[in-house]
């Protein structure tokens, strides 16, 4: 759990260089995770603790982060799949 972990410090990432609300600049956020040590601190968890998230999941947790207008109405395959391609 959490709460049996010890905080040391707190990082806040910047979505954007202007500060803007709802805008996310993958890059700069990724540059900040990268220059915090997260990135490889995650891939190290993920060859470590290897998982697989069903289809709808992915899509319930992750489609916010998307610019881009994909169909609501498609299979949580095929929208997961369009998700992936636009974040990455």
């Amino acid at each position: 759990h959490i709460s049996a972990t010890k905080t040391r410090y707190v990082r806040c990432i910047k979505p954007n260089e202007n500060r803007k609300p709802r805008v996310t600049d993958h890059m700069v956020t990724m540059r900040q995770l990268g220059s915090a040590g997260i990135v490889t601190a995650i891939n190290m968890s993920k060859n470590i603790f290897p998982n697989q998230l069903p289809y709808d999941v992915v899509w319930d947790r992750f489609h916010c982060l998307s610019q881009t207008d994909i169909d609501t109405q498609l299979e949580y395959k095929e929208k997961t799949t369009l998700l992936l391609a636009d974040l990455f």
